[in-house]
């Protein structure tokens, strides 16, 4: 982060505690744009998408790397996350109506789900893509 804020050519600034998600959001968006990157975000990019996996996460597993049971602490955070909107694709699948279903999600809802269809471990996990 101070990599980022610090940089010679501009800075961005987010609130402390969304920083890492905030510029990996803005870098992705940037890129996806074709505006240019300052030259000292692009360099970080992929430690930047890494952070921000995993700032993400631990958001979502309710800390649980912190915790003395996190395996449970986990599962029940993600549970509690997307738990309900789950179970709702899960019947739905369940009971196909011939109909076509979109669903629009946002990286706070797509991340959850993921979290709850994968392994801890899930070398997937381990970064955010756009």
């Amino acid at each position: 982060v101070e990599h980022i804020d610090t940089g010679s050519r501009g800075t961005w600034r987010a609130h402390v505690v969304w920083q890492l998600i905030a510029f990996r959001d803005w870098y992705s968006c940037r890129v996806a744009c074709r505006k240019p990157v300052p030259e000292h975000v692009a360099q970080v990019a992929v430690s930047l998408d890494t952070a921000a996996a995993r700032n993400m996460h631990t958001v979502f597993e309710g800390g649980a790397e912190f915790t003395s049971h996190p395996a449970e602490t986990r599962r029940e955070a993600v549970r509690l996350a997307i738990g309900r909107m789950l179970r709702f694709l899960v019947e739905r699948l369940e009971r196909p109506d011939q109909t076509l279903h979109l669903y629009s999600g946002h990286d706070w809802t797509v991340t959850p789900l993921l979290l709850a269809l994968c392994r801890h471990d899930e070398p997937a996990l381990r970064s955010r893509r756009p």
